[in-house]
């Protein structure tokens, strides 16, 4: 009787240990499944982020377009501005 005993305890403790394999298995399989989820979230993050880089990089040669605009004109209005002074002081004083 101790021999089945034995063999029993041994066959229960056979099968709890494959059924905690089986349920590591599962659990493994349900982490694999969120990390390809979160996988391909993240790299749909990162194309949004590529376009987005893309869009910024746009402006900002805009934008340098621009401030080489605006410094021409600043340029120009300096010379506009020296030549007035210089034609106001070659006028008579009106007193």
């Amino acid at each position: 009787m101790v021999a089945m005993t034995g063999e029993q305890g041994l066959a229960r403790r056979t099968t709890r240990l494959e059924n905690d394999v089986e349920a590591i298995y599962d659990l493994l399989t349900d982490v694999r499944t969120a990390l390809d989820v979160h996988t391909a979230r993240l790299d749909a993050i990162d194309t949004t982020l590529d376009s987005h880089t893309a869009t910024l990089d746009a402006h900002t040669a805009t934008l340098d377009a621009h401030t080489a605009t605006l410094d021409a004109h600043t340029a120009r209005f300096d010379t506009i501005d020296t030549t007035l002074a210089e034609v106001l002081r070659r006028l008579p004083d009106p007193s």
